[in-house]
């Protein structure tokens, strides 16, 4: 059985709001690691990212925080790779959701090394589809779908290119809720798809749960991307993006005790978890609950 390794992603660098960046140290701190083991999950700590701003092309000056930003993909990036290669699951913690851009152009290469696609499963309460022309905030951590489907700005495409690019019906979007304007309106002219709490309610988890099985189970290369706040605030309070009416925990926990039992993803990471809005650790409780129900099985 192949064996979990920590990716720590400590930048918030695409973000507005600081404190992301102190969320992969929180969940080591929060013991994270022995409590999976504690559930016979093979799992122990990998690499930590350091900054490598000085790579960043001088291109990125136009953007905001954008040398910082390529520096901390590029370093995420460098890390998932290393570990896909040495045969482990990557299991990043961010960090600010920017860094997607770096664990899941990785593992897009790695698929396509191995002549398969990737698909991603990228739960959100935000789309972050915009591109630097229809972003109201210049925020990269936005951006990251617009980059891993060719759209966004160039030095990162460049980075992550040609193979580290996925088709956009190979994303599925859960807990959507919160798009800007512009950005609805490429949402809407893609391929991508989206199911936001509303629709979750509306179909039942039974009914989500098969729509995104249905979904991975043709590939054998499957990333899930988790935002935070694609949860209801009352189990994440700890993110600084928070968005009302979210994805009930139990929901999500009944969703990834169906994906332990039919299909486990070859690839993961979890973003913008803010610490220092977190309240006795509502949020990395919930976390290590859905981590349990994904990779044990475990549903308390």
């Amino acid at each position: 059985m192949q064996s979990l390794r920590t990716i720590s992603a400590p930048f918030d660098v695409g973000a507005s709001m600081p404190g992301a960046n102190h969320g992969p140290q929180a969940f080591l701190d929060f013991g994270l690691i022995p409590k999976l083991v504690s559930s016979n999950i093979s799992i122990a700590e990998g690499p930590t990212c350091f900054l490598q701003e000085e790579n960043a092309p001088a291109a990125m000056r136009a953007f905001k925080n954008g040398r910082a930003v390529y520096g901390a993909v590029e370093s995420v990036y460098d890390a998932t790779l290393e570990v896909l290669d040495q045969g482990h699951i990557p299991l990043t913690l961010g960090g600010d959701h920017s860094l997607a851009i770096g664990s899941i152009g990785a593992a897009a290469l790695h698929a396509h090394r191995h002549d398969k696609p990737l698909k991603v499963l990228w739960i959100d309460a935000h789309a972050d589809f915009n591109t630097q022309d229809t972003s109201p905030t210049g925020n990269i951590h936005g951006m990251p779908v617009a980059v891993l489907t060719q759209a966004g700005p160039p030095p990162l495409q460049n980075l992550i290119g040609p193979h580290g690019f996925v088709l956009p019906q190979h994303i599925f979007q859960l807990g959507i809720r919160s798009v800007d304007g512009r950005e609805q309106e490429r949402l809407a002219a893609s391929a991508i798809q989206v199911l936001t709490p509303k629709d979750v309610r509306t179909l039942g988890v039974a009914g989500v749960t098969q729509r995104v099985i249905d979904f991975v189970a043709p590939t054998d290369h499957f990333h899930i991307s988790f935002d935070v706040d694609g949860l209801d605030p009352q189990y994440a309070p700890g993110v600084g993006t928070t968005e009302p009416d979210g994805l009930a925990l139990q929901d999500m926990a009944q969703l990834f005790l169906a994906l332990h039992a039919h299909k486990r993803p070859t690839s993961m990471d979890i973003y913008e978890y803010n610490p220092t809005l977190d309240h006795e650790h509502t949020t990395a409780k919930s976390i290590l609950h859905l981590l349990k129900a994904l990779w044990a099985g475990e549903t308390t």
